[in-house]
């Protein structure tokens, strides 16, 4: 239990409920209704609110990237961007195609110079 991380662990919870408790919210709602739609969209805010804190936290230097160990990262806001840009994009590609995220942001990391964390 020392091993655990807990608020980066209630981060990652936090934003799997509210992400669940949308699209449960979705199963009876009428195909036009307002709410349907409210709820889809908010699922947008909520995502670019977690990678904003993660990306500013990676900026500021109060983060660190798991598998470069204790070397800090002197990440550019524009590096951030195309990061978060990539993650987006692989993702709707991921979900296109029924492939895992790993299976396609694994390689785009290591050629982006993020070593894979390997214990």
């Amino acid at each position: 239990l020392e091993n655990v991380y807990w608020k980066k662990l209630g981060l990652l919870v936090a934003v799997w409920l509210i992400i669940l408790v949308l699209q449960i919210g979705k199963v009876r709602r009428v195909p036009t209704s307002i709410p349907l739609h409210f709820q889809f969209v908010f699922q947008i805010p909520v995502a670019v609110a977690v990678s904003s804190y993660e990306a500013i936290g990676l900026y500021k230097g109060r983060r660190k990237i798991a598998s470069r160990g204790e070397v800090s990262s002197n990440l550019r806001v524009h590096q951030l961007l195309l990061y978060c840009f990539l993650g987006l994009l692989a993702g709707i590609v991921g979900g296109m195609l029924g492939l895992g995220g790993g299976f396609i942001l694994g390689p785009l990391f290591l050629e982006l110079g993020v070593p894979p964390q390997v214990r």
